[in-house]
């Protein structure tokens, strides 16, 4: 029975989206699983394709409010550069618009397409008082529908008293909570600056796995 549910194409039944071989999900999973590197993210995916698989046929049968799927699905990216995670990083956007996971319907003035949103340390902190708060809310709207992607995370806060790295980094999580089924954020950087940048900022402990 499992094989035969598993050979039937991608359809919707309701408002439930099922994903199924052959359909537009299997197909990016495919694409992914054929690049190189971030071996980790690559099972991530294939963990969460099957749970939001699981969650689509128990919403079928027992309705919307028995979904499991209420945490976020923020992550971090570790690796050199050069390791492919730019490129990843659309693969993994695409995948989770079109498995449902983020929800674009909401965002306001949303572009056509795929939404992948780059931005470093000078995108989101601001240069005077006032000024980082407004740049990081407009960052996470632009990537409304999407990913936004940070590059080089850990410069986000550049010591102890670099108040307006703190500052990007608290509205930033605030809005990562606020927002986590309109988009992902994905955190970038080498894996020794990630680690002590996350483990300084206890707030994302429970947003990016």
């Amino acid at each position: 029975r499992r094989e035969a549910i598993n050979n039937q194409k991608q359809k919707v039944v309701g408002p439930v989206k099922v994903v199924r071989e052959g359909s537009a999900v299997k197909e990016l999973m495919d694409e992914l699983d054929k690049m190189v590197g971030l071996s980790s993210v690559k099972e991530g995916m294939a963990t969460l394709r099957d749970t939001v698989e699981f969650d689509s046929w128990r919403k079928l049968f027992f309705g919307d409010d028995s979904s499991l799927l209420s945490q976020s699905f923020h992550m971090q990216f570790l690796g050199n550069p050069g390791t492919g995670k730019t490129v990843i990083a659309r693969k993994v956007g695409k995948l989770l618009t079109t498995m449902g996971v983020i929800k674009g319907e909401t965002c306001a003035n949303r572009p056509q397409g795929d939404i992948f949103k780059e931005v470093t340390r000078a995108d989101l902190v601001g240069k005077y008082l006032g000024e980082t708060a407004g740049l990081v809310h407009k960052a996470v709207s632009a990537a409304c529908g999407g990913v936004l992607f940070i590059d080089e995370a850990y410069a986000l806060v550049q010591g102890n008293d670099d108040q307006y790295g703190h500052e990007a980094v608290d509205e930033l999580i605030k809005l990562m909570e606020e927002k986590r089924t309109e988009l992902v954020v994905i955190l970038a950087g080498y894996q020794k600056e990630m680690q002590t940048f996350l483990d300084s900022n206890p707030g994302f402990i429970s947003r990016v796995p």
